[in-house]
């Protein structure tokens, strides 16, 4: 910028050899505002996500097999028997408050089980009646009876034999079959034959 300066429109006169060469000059913009230098910050946005609801699974619910209703007319007392699993039970019996009554004869059936009485807890823990016993009433309400059950188990087929003990120190076995005579004469014989042999060949 220190030589000769031109600006549109000027003469210009060219050189006699060889070339000139202008040079552009250039003047700084000033502003007064201040540019923006903030860079903006990239924002991202989350995916929205859908969390399943926890399903609940009913647990399982086991129905009793058969439910014993008591069938005592309400303000009497009585005598109400629960079989427990089993079939059969006596009917419901009703009396005066505080009477006595016969516990029944009739005895439930279960399969796989025998019937050995009732008792007044479900768990045999309270007080044991069986068939005829004297069983007094409440004031109010009724008594319940559960039947007790037990177990049947297989013992197999086989059967146990008892030897009868005999008279003296040791004991009588069954007889197998094999008469003791019998052999006491073949025994015999042969010990009386080789006498003989014997008899002879000294004589000899």
């Amino acid at each position: 910028g220190t030589g000769t300066t031109y600006t549109g429109g000027s003469t210009y006169t060219l050189p006699n050899s060889g070339t000139d060469t202008l040079y552009a000059q250039w003047t700084p913009v000033t502003s007064s505002e201040t540019p923006d230098t903030t860079v903006p910050t990239e924002t991202t946005v989350p995916t929205e996500t859908t969390v399943p609801t926890e399903t609940t699974v009913p647990t399982e619910t086991t129905v009793p097999t058969e439910t014993t209703v008591a069938t005592v007319p309400s303000g009497s007392v009585g005598l109400v028997y629960d079989a427990q699993g089993g079939t059969g039970a006596p009917g419901d019996e009703t009396g005066n408050a505080s009477s006595d009554v016969s516990v029944s004869s009739t005895e439930p059936t279960r399969e796989g089980y025998t019937f050995v009485g009732w008792n007044t807890e479900p768990d045999g823990s309270g007080t044991t009646y069986t068939a005829e016993d004297i069983l007094t009433l409440p004031l109010t309400g009724v008594t319940r009876l559960y039947a007790m059950w037990k177990l049947v188990t297989d013992t197999g087929s086989s059967t146990q034999t008892t030897v009868p003990e005999s008279s003296g120190t040791g004991q009588q076995l069954p007889s197998t079959g094999t008469s003791n005579t019998t052999e006491l004469f073949i025994l015999a014989a042969a010990i009386g034959a080789l006498l003989a042999l014997t008899l002879r060949r000294r004589t000899t």
